[in-house]
C-alpha cells in the first residue's frame, strides 16, 4: 500500500470516528471478509464534503 493511500485512509478514519484507529478497522474488514459478521464497517463522509455517507444497500 502506498504512503499515500495509507496517509488517506488513517484521514478517512479519523473523519468517520474519532475514537477508532486504522487498526480497528482494519480487523472490521477481516472479520466481515472471512464472513465472521455481516457488517462492513460504516464508509465515511469524505473530508471535503458537505452531504452524507452514501447509503448502506
Amino acid at each position: 500500500m502506498s504512503d499515500d493511500m495509507w496517509a488517506r485512509f488513517g484521514e478517512a478514519v479519523e473523519n468517520a470516528e474519532p475514537e477508532l484507529d486504522r487498526s480497528k478497522v482494519i480487523r472490521e474488514f477481516v472479520r466481515w471478509y472471512i464472513g465472521e459478521t455481516d457488517d462492513l464497517p460504516r464508509r465515511p463522509r469524505p473530508a471535503n464534503s458537505t452531504q452524507p455517507p452514501a447509503a448502506e444497500p
